[in-house]
């Protein structure tokens, strides 16, 4: 192999890597909120938003 090509697989795998990670923390953290008490977690509402354009 050249050092090119091993180059292009190591930063692939790394890639993969860090995808991983990435989605299965935020998996594991979805989990955590969807398991929490409900008591603890707090409602959030967002406000009506009106956009007014005009008609091309």
């Amino acid at each position: 192999m050249t050092t090119a090509t091993t180059t292009r697989f190591a930063a692939f795998f790394a890639a993969v890597a860090m995808t991983v990670a990435m989605n299965g923390s935020m998996l594991f953290m979805f989990d955590q909120v969807s398991k929490a008490d409900q008591a603890e977690t707090s409602v959030v509402a967002l406000d009506t938003v009106t956009i007014v354009a005009k008609r091309v």
